[in-house]
């Protein structure tokens, strides 16, 4: 079974509020399981995995480098 944390645990682990937690849940960027029974409010629960990716560092490949066109000089007489 995998490790799942609570919105308080992961808001300590994240160094954030638990209503930033909450609402980086459902804007897509933290992957949670709402454990709530009907018409209560959301309980969510984040599994470690879902942490980490959210963590590990997002690397981009940098733009292409573009190369200078040279100028020819032009000589005034």
């Amino acid at each position: 079974m995998t490790k799942t944390c609570n919105t308080t645990e992961t808001a300590e682990i994240l160094k954030c509020s638990r209503d930033q937690v909450r609402s980086l849940i459902p804007s897509g960027r933290l992957h949670g399981v709402n454990i709530s029974l009907g018409s209560q409010r959301a309980r969510w629960i984040v599994p470690a995995s879902a942490i980490e990716d959210f963590l590990a560092p997002r690397v981009q490949p940098p733009p292409p480098l573009r190369r200078k066109k040279h100028r020819r000089k032009q000589w005034i007489t």
